[in-house]
């Protein structure tokens, strides 16, 4: 029931909203100018809702490149990443996605500001999706 719930209340946050503000947008730029290496971290990819293996965070400078295209089959798609801390039940504890997206293709990147630990993510999603955590 309480997952019932929590699907339908994100399904209509995800209906009134659009794509990253545009304050993030220039954060990611920011990030993305940075002369500094990434490493890689992680990647995902997947066309549904997914859950990825435990990874461990450094604390560093980090971000999340992604991709999503839900054109194919759909009008409409949802697309959100959470990255949880491992332990934890998104589905009990609720959080807040570190990416939300719900209209055609989109190619981006966010920071990401975790401190060091375990974690996991968490994706949401309708649509063709790709996901790389990188750190400095």
């Amino acid at each position: 029931m309480k997952k019932n719930l929590l699907f339908l209340l994100f399904t209509i946050f995800v209906f009134f909203c659009d794509n990253p503000a545009p304050a993030q947008t220039a954060k990611a730029k920011a990030v993305n100018s940075s002369d500094k290496s990434w490493k890689q971290i992680i990647s995902l990819k997947g066309r549904s809702d997914a859950k990825s293996n435990i990874f461990q965070l450094s604390g560093n400078e980090g971000r999340i490149r992604y991709t999503y295209d839900c054109r194919r089959g759909a009008d409409y798609g949802t697309f959100s990443v959470y990255v949880v801390k491992a332990g934890t039940d998104l589905i009990k504890t609720g959080g807040t996605p570190e990416i939300i997206n719900t209209k055609g293709q989109y190619k981006g990147e966010t920071p990401l500001q975790k401190p060091a630990g375990k974690y996991y993510l968490y994706v949401t999603a309708i649509g063709n999706w790709e996901i790389m955590v990188e750190e400095h």
